[in-house]
């Protein structure tokens, strides 16, 4: 299924209530070092374009938040304001 598809599902599970669809981008080799150093399923060989392929969120890029150099404090925060302001609301 794919993402769209997921997000259709969520929509029609949300009817009459709010939805907000946030994803968190990582910085390029943030996402490969985490890949590669995982417990499970590691991947040693960062397979080519899977980052690119995965970051392209089409009509849906608005909701990408760059998570930059925010720890997890200041990322809740700044999420917690996104939600409030509905600026990353799906219905």
């Amino acid at each position: 299924m794919s993402d769209r598809g997921i997000l259709d599902e969520y929509r029609q599970a949300a009817a009459g209530l709010a939805l907000d669809y946030i994803v968190l981008r990582l910085p390029r080799e943030v996402a490969v070092a985490r890949a590669r150093d995982r417990a499970i399923g590691p991947l040693p060989d960062y397979p080519p374009h899977i980052f690119e392929g995965l970051s392209d969120l089409g009509a849906l890029e608005p909701h990408a938040f760059p998570v930059g150099d925010h720890d997890v404090d200041g990322l809740a925060a700044l999420i917690r304001r996104a939600v409030a302001a509905q600026s990353h609301r799906l219905v």
